[in-house]
């Protein structure tokens, strides 16, 4: 085998969601859990994923810098604003 064989990348997966369509899925996973557990904190990722997904959505939810004192419950109350 030669060593001049060259590299093989994977093309990029193509994505089908909107970013409108991935806040909307947050939202709803959002308020399984509350439901489940209307206390349970919420993680800082999920906290910036539903952040980037609002400024890509050029959408000010009113979410705060860190997830101190949120629930889950608070976050899908928060997703659930309209524009």
């Amino acid at each position: 085998m030669s060593s001049d064989t060259p590299t093989w990348t994977p093309a990029a997966k193509p994505s089908f969601n909107s970013p409108a369509a991935d806040l909307n899925q947050l939202r709803n996973e959002a308020k399984r859990i509350a439901e489940a557990a209307p206390g349970q904190p919420v993680h800082k990722a999920v906290l910036e994923r539903a952040r980037q997904l609002a400024r890509a959505i050029e959408h000010d939810l009113g979410l705060p810098d860190a997830p101190d004192g949120l629930s889950y419950a608070d976050l899908a109350v928060l997703l659930s604003q309209s524009k």
